[in-house]
């Protein structure tokens, strides 16, 4: 993998991340971190979380991008969050909550109330049922931020049906608060539906660039349908020799 210089961080996530246990595709770590990064661009502040943590694999790019006066909650009711204690030891001296129990506790806790609109980023990987996955959007809708985004993990993925219905049943339910802007990787995104437009245009304009600079070139970035048709992104393997393809009619036009 060639990172040239416009990521000079990269390298060190990249590693620390393929040291931990797990699976995460090294598009998605490209992906989040060019999000991150993007973020800070923006001046988007905020705490960050995952449920589901499994050894810390892709909490550890959160971990790197945790900035002071952030929390990070990191909920998981297995042992494994044990581990990924000793694994994110040593990578961000700012405060880490690591929440042993199942996500749905998180509705009698008071700190639900006290950080709601609080994150700017919240990453769901945790147990893989239809109902499960609507509680933790759940949660993640009361706490995001109004710029900030929610990935949801295994999403499209044929093996997870459920995951995807109830994906979709919640952002039909919440249509005029959350929407999907960009998927890939059996990675769902979703931001809040004023905001879209920043990380729409993101992809745009930047994200093909920012995949290169992180050593990626096997991508092409789809926005097959006009924005009020469905207004998304798809992230997928490359097709020809393009960074980018658009409508089916007319793969040079993006709207």
């Amino acid at each position: 993998m060639n990172i040239n210089a416009a990521s000079p961080r990269y390298p060190q996530i990249k590693a620390d991340v393929d040291r931990v246990e797990g699976f995460l595709a090294d598009t998605s770590i490209a992906v989040w971190d060019s999000l991150l990064e993007y973020q800070k661009t923006r001046y988007i502040t905020g705490h960050l979380g995952e449920i589901g943590v499994y050894k810390g694999k892709s909490a550890t790019i959160l971990a790197h991008h945790q900035c002071s006066g952030e929390e990070l909650w990191l909920v998981d009711f297995s042992n494994f969050i044990d581990e990924a204690k000793i694994n994110l030891a040593s990578i961000t001296p700012n405060e880490i909550r690591y929440i042993k129990q199942k996500s749905v506790e998180l509705f009698r806790s008071p700190d639900l109330a006290t950080h709601r609109r609080t994150f700017r980023w919240f990453h769901i990987d945790g147990e893989h049922t239809g109902q499960a996955v609507a509680t933790d959007l759940a949660i993640a809708h009361e706490l995001l931020a109004d710029d900030g985004i929610i990935c949801i993990d295994d999403f499209l993925n044929p093996a997870y049906p459920q995951i995807s219905a109830a994906t979709f049943a919640f952002l039909q339910a919440h249509r005029f608060e959350l929407t999907l802007f960009a998927c890939g990787y059996n990675k769902g995104y979703m931001v809040r539906p004023t905001y879209a437009r920043h990380y729409l245009q993101m992809i745009r304009d930047t994200l093909a660039k920012e995949l290169r600079a992180r050593g990626l070139d096997n991508f092409t970035l789809w926005k097959t349908s006009p924005g009020a048709d469905f207004d998304c992104w798809g992230i997928h393997f490359r097709y020809g020799d393009r960074d980018y393809r658009g409508l089916d009619s007319n793969p040079n036009e993006f709207c």
